[in-house]
This record gives C-alpha cells, structure tokens and sequence, in this order.
C-alpha cells in the first residue's frame, strides 16, 4: 500500500541488546521515516534502543521477554496485533525479526520480504533460518563474505544485493580530551592504550587478544589493554587476565554509549580487532574514520575494511602469537602508524558512508 507519504513498511527485528546491526537496522527506520510510514516491531525487549534517538513519525511496538519459552508467546502476540497492518513492504533482521516478518506476510497479497543480513554465521542453526529466508524476495548482505555464505548455504544469488555496512560519520566527534577520557575511567593518559569496544562473546576474539598482550608488556610494560564492551564473556575474561598475572594492566571498562564511545575511541593509541568471524564491524569502521591504526584478524568482513599492509595490518584469526607481532610492530614504527592511520580515514570515508547505502536499501525496496 502506498499513499502521499510514500509506502506502508512493516520492520521486525530482535531488539533485546544493542550492537551494530540493531543500531543499523534503527538508522535505516529512521532514514525510512523520511518518506513512508514505518511500523517498527521491536521483539525481546528494547535495549537496541538505549542511547539512540528514534524518530517520532515511527509507530514503535515492543515486546519483552526472557526465555524461549516466552519467545513463542512473543512472537504469537507479535502476530496477533500486527496481522491487520497493512503494508507493501516487511524489512527485517535477525532469525525471529525475518519468521514474523514472513508470518505477518501470509495470505497477503503483493508484500515485498526483505531481510538484512550482516553476520554470515548467523545461520549456524542453519535449517530453519534457511527455510525462512527461501520465502523472502530480497536478502541485503553487509559484506561480500556474507553473499558468498548465503550462496553456500542454498540462497539464490540473484536474490542477493552487497549493501555495505556503514557509519554515521556526522556523529563521530571527539571532544572530550585524552586526560578528561582517562580520567572518566579511571587510568592513566601517560600510559599506551590497546584498545578493542566488542561485546564481550566468542565471536569477538577477546580471549586471543588477552593472551597475546605478555608479549606487548615485554616491550611496554605499562602499556594498557582497554577492553570497552560487555557481555557473557567478562568474568572468564577477568578470569584469564588473572592466571597471566596482567590483570593490573587490563581495564574491562564496560558499555559505553553517546559521545562517551566517540571520546574513548578517540583516546585509544592502537586499535585491534580480535574477531573469530564478523559481518563487518561497525566499530572496526569507526575506529578507521578516527584515524586510529589498526590490527584485525584476516576474517570475513574485517578483510573488506582492511587491506593488509595498506590501511592496515592483518593477521590470522584464533593466533595470539601474530596478533602480538603485529601490534609490536606498530608499537616500533610511529610512522607506520601514522600512515595507516590516515589511510584508513581516506578509504573508510570513501567506502563505508552511510546516506548513500541508506538510499541504496530504500531503493531495493520498490522491487
């Protein structure tokens, strides 16, 4: 259905935490707000939305629970109280945002399905969510790996479309100083900073990075770990810091949200990626558009931010051992910082910006 304010969209997604493809899915909403009429359907509660300015134009619908058990209920009163919505189009994300964007589309006629799709081993619990996703008339991949991950996993390719992740480069301003940040945290501004902002999962590779730092120590033994994030993962982290004896030189600082993230990214000397497998990461990109040097493991979407020995420097997935050479090395050679520094602004800036692959999506939308 379309009328003057453009089209009817339905959007689903699972919105219990915040992370880059919440956060994404939500800028498209609002970019969507502009000129259509958006219905926003936020399942498992509504964390994504912590520290982000939704528009007001969007109907936003939430619906809360804990436990699977509780999902089904979710999803059934999901059903339930959207059915009669009409709309020309249904957008979703995550494995329950794409199974209720496909319910509410049965027995409808004409409604355009389309998922995004930003972490290719989201579908490790593979058959359902392949079963879902045969149904849908668009997949929107974040990065090329993914594309090549649906294909592999029995996705035709002709229903798949490369939209690249992207950044909101007018919101990336520091202003807060280095001294001001570090004093927030509670360290000190004369220390070398490693930094890594990741929830703290298995996907995101922490484990690897807190093994890696004895290295790092033997060369600067003040140097810092910034570990900014939270997750399932932090006490088996603090854990593991401990049995290294590095635990003075670990700082697990938590989720930080708003200018906060743009002051601590920004007071960070060198940044590493230690990710096992990725879509790609928006704080990878933020980090670049900082003009902060970078060491990310060689894995899927990491490798289309950074090309090895050019922006950056890439190193093996799940190896310590790399992981440390590389970030001694960067630790040994300032102008090899500085030059990777600036040219990850420049590629980052070219590649990844946001309006234009938000004008991207809306067109892919219409068929």
């Amino acid at each position: 259905m379309k009328n003057k304010y453009g089209h009817h969209i339905l959007m689903c997604m699972y919105a219990r935490t915040v992370g880059g493809a919440e956060l994404e899915f939500i800028e498209l909403a609002n970019h969507l707000a502009k000129s259509h009429n958006i219905r926003l359907l936020c399942m498992g509660g509504d964390g994504a939305l912590s520290g982000v300015a939704l528009d007001s134009r969007i109907d936003l619908k939430i619906y809360s629970y804990l436990s699977r058990i509780e999902a089904l209920a979710g999803v059934a009163k999901a059903w339930k109280e959207n059915r009669s919505f009409i709309a020309s189009v249904h957008v979703s994300t995550s494995f329950v945002g794409n199974l209720l964007g496909l319910l509410l589309a049965a027995g409808k006629k004409s409604v355009r399905l389309v998922s995004l799709q930003t972490v290719s081993a989201q579908m490790r619990r593979s058959f359902m969510n392949r079963r879902v996703l045969d149904k849908f008339d668009v997949l929107i991949a974040g990065a090329n790996d993914i594309r090549d991950f649906l294909v592999n996993h029995g996705q035709s390719e002709d229903r798949i479309r490369v939209v690249h992740n992207w950044v909101d480069f007018s919101k990336r301003v520091a202003v807060a100083s280095r001294e001001e940040v570090c004093k927030h945290i509670g360290i000190s501004p004369d220390r070398l900073i490693i930094g890594c902002v990741a929830r703290l999962h298995p996907q995101k590779g922490h484990h690897y990075l807190i093994r890696a730092f004895p290295s790092v120590l033997n060369m600067v033994p003040d140097a810092l770990l910034l570990i900014v994030g939270d997750g399932s993962e932090r006490s088996k982290l603090e854990d593991e810091a401990r049995s290294l004896g590095i635990e003075q030189n670990v700082c697990f600082a938590g989720t930080v949200l708003g200018q906060m993230y743009n002051d601590v990214l920004n007071a960070i000397d060198i940044y590493v990626q230690p990710s096992v497998f990725e879509g790609l990461p928006r704080t990878l990109l933020d980090a670049m558009y900082m003009r902060k040097p970078i060491v990310a493991t060689s894995c899927n979407g990491n490798r289309e931010a950074i090309e090895h020995e050019m922006n950056g420097l890439l190193v093996p997935s799940k190896d310590h051992e790399k992981l440390a050479e590389a970030v001694c090395r960067l630790i040994m050679e300032p102008a090899l910082r500085l030059r990777y520094s600036d040219a990850a602004r420049t590629s980052v800036v070219a590649s990844f910006n946001m309006n234009s692959q938000l004008e991207r999506i809306e067109s892919l939308l219409s068929g």
